[in-house]
């Protein structure tokens, strides 16, 4: 289960990891792309309304040019009858002519004209209608307040009627005003032409604005502001209000953009909000339409898109995340599954080895996987025969060893004058080495060593085959050897006189070469006492170390007189030792039989010795 949380966490990371950060790159290019979208939006939508009331503002300006157009035009042909009057008669026209004269201007658009009136230079006034009030305005035309021929206006808001009341100055030869006509019109029937159901929805609000000018004819203050309020229902005119905002820091602003454009939008407070204010001045001497909206109101549309756009992108979101989630669940599912689809065969791998382990050789696993698992568990089905084989041959090996120690000799003989061990080590469970010590007569000892090519169970075998073929006799009594050799390695004679070694010749071919062997080459040595005879296997001479480099018969003879003062036991287990350091790490490769016959005095002989298999 350990592994199985394992795989599963890291399947989930090798998935989710790379899925959650594709998700949240998702989700950050989203509200990067929405932020975009909506400030491109809404900077779009603000620039559009913008231009659309700009668009709005500069009809209305046009309107008012044309209607000041009309009446510059009526009022330029009133004065230039009144002057052609003035040229005709010897002296002041008489009022009929000037009446009928009235009559003809005010004939082009009825009912747009509230008075006409002709003022001359000794204070005669001539007004049609004759009732009319114009004291108020005729005060102030005097000779300054004229430039040339220009007509000057002014803005007056009566009764909550909007008049304009224009004058223009009828001069004699010596650029002297011999009289003034002038006419006032009723404004607000103007206004029927403009469009101003659009501007409902905004809150705006419009101004007429009359400026006065400096003497380079830029606006420089403001005469007068009439606000046109928004006709309500079941009204058929728009309503008028005057108002007194010239000295505000808006209309400040506004002086010092129309000073430099004549029509544009600039941002100001008014009536403490944040507004936008539209202009379009045409001629800033005359009057001109002012729009202000609340800039929440422009920027309404473009924050309901953006809203919108936020919206459908949260949506968005949302759907991203869950698909995400769902995603990630099917994930974790398929990861688990996964998972347990490989420890589930490593389950009962490691059941099935726990019950292989205990020596149930018939434990079989039952993988259909299709994959390398099922390959897997295939192979293990086939381990438990094998190991069964195998514990067979152990113990058939094992057998083989315990009759072979049978075959070898339990204790070595007594044997007066000399004294005898010998060591057996074999490189596998059993060898083909073999020594045997045999009673003969005489009180004489037959020796036996025998070496069969190869080792192991086979060697083994062979080896039993042969025993008591190969044969040397000892006699004790008089210190002589007789002995043959059919094929053995070198016999070892250390001579105690001289401190030497000698290798006894080998005259006899090994057995099994030919088919018949008559072996007639017996030899007989005399031993004196302190002498010794070495008999081994090419196990000793044979060990390599792990460069390769035999031990080689020539240490063998150095080890011999070396060592010659030890006793036989003691020879051939320090022999064994310094092979084995000799070969070091490297394995053994043939069997290592060892036979140490010593000459000495019966008083020396020791009696302990026994034998060492191993």
């Amino acid at each position: 289960m350990i592994f199985r949380r394992k795989l599963t966490i890291m399947l989930l990371a090798i998935a989710l990891i790379p899925l959650s950060l594709n998700t949240l790159a998702s989700r950050i290019v989203l509200r990067d792309i929405e932020e975009q979208l909506s400030s491109r939006t809404r900077l779009a939508l603000e620039r559009r309304t913008t231009e659309h009331l700009q668009a709005l503002v500069h009809n209305q300006a046009l309107l008012l040019q044309r209607d000041r157009d009309f009446v510059v035009q009526a009022l330029t042909t009133q004065a230039h009858g009144l002057k052609q009057l003035i040229k005709t008669a010897a002296q002041q026209p008489a009022v009929d002519r000037i009446n009928e004269l009235f009559r003809s201007v005010r004939s082009t658009r009825v009912g747009l004209y509230l008075w006409q009136a002709a003022i001359f230079a000794d204070g005669t006034q001539i007004v049609q209608p004759p009732d009319s009030d114009i004291a108020s305005v005729a005060s102030n035309w005097q000779q300054e307040n004229f430039t040339g021929s220009a007509t000057v206006w002014k803005l007056l808001l009566v009764d909550g009627q909007l008049q304009i009341i224009a004058a223009q100055p009828i001069f004699d030869r010596r650029r002297r005003i011999v009289a003034v006509t002038a006419m006032a019109i009723r404004y607000e029937r103007f206004f029927r032409d403009w469009q101003l159901g659009a501007l409902q929805h905004l809150h705006g609000r419009i101004f007429i604005v009359k400026p006065t000018v400096n003497t380079f004819g830029t606006p420089a203050a403001i005469d007068s502001i009439v606000e046109v309020v928004m006709p309500q229902e079941n009204q058929d005119r728009a309503l008028l209000a005057q108002h007194d905002f010239a000295t505000s820091s808006g209309f400040t602003t506004l002086l010092t953009h129309l000073a430099s454009s004549a029509a544009g939008a600039l941002r100001a407070d008014f009536a403490d909000s944040d507004s936008v204010w539209i202009y379009s001045g045409v001629h800033h001497a005359d009057a001109f339409p002012l729009l202000i909206i609340p800039y929440d109101s422009v920027v309404a549309p473009a924050r309901q898109a953006a809203e919108y756009v936020e919206d459908h992108f949260a949506t968005a979101l949302k759907l991203t995340a869950l698909l995400a989630l769902a995603v990630m669940a099917w994930v974790c599912v398929s990861a688990w599954r996964r998972a347990r689809a490989v420890t589930e065969p490593l389950q009962q791998l490691t059941a099935a080895a726990h019950h292989l382990g205990s020596g149930d050789f018939s434990t079989r696993v039952d993988i259909r996987s299709g994959d390398e698992f099922e390959q897997l568990g295939a192979a293990f089905n086939r381990i438990g025969p094998q190991l069964r084989e195998r514990q067979e041959i152990k113990e058939s090996m094992a057998a083989a060893r315990n009759i072979q120690q049978l075959i070898l000799p339990d204790t070595t003989p007594d044997a007066d004058n000399f004294d005898l061990d010998c060591l057996i080590h074999y490189c596998d469970e059993t060898g083909g080495d073999y020594y045997d010590f045999i009673p003969a007569a005489n009180n004489r000892i037959a020796l036996c060593v025998g070496d069969v090519v190869g080792h192991g169970i086979a060697a083994a075998l062979l080896m039993a085959s042969c025993a008591g073929i190969l044969k040397a006799f000892l006699d004790p009594v008089n210190c002589t050897l007789e002995w043959t050799s059919a094929g053995h390695g070198p016999v070892f004679h250390y001579s105690s006189a001289d401190n030497s070694v000698t290798e006894l010749a080998v005259k006899a071919v090994p057995l099994g070469i030919l088919p018949q062997l008559d072996i007639d080459c017996t030899e007989q040595l005399q031993m004196n006492n302190g002498d010794m005879l070495l008999v081994g296997t090419d196990g000793i001479w044979e060990s390599c170390n792990s460069s390769g480099e035999m031990f080689g018969s020539d240490r063998v003879a150095e080890f011999l007189i070396a060592h010659a003062t030890l006793s036989a036991a003691s020879f051939n287990t320090a022999l064994l030792e310094t092979v084995a350091q000799f070969r070091g790490d490297t394995h053994q490769e043939d069997d290592i039989t060892v036979m140490t016959i010593k000459c000495c005095s019966a008083a020396d002989v020791h009696r302990t010795q026994s034998v060492h298999p191993s």
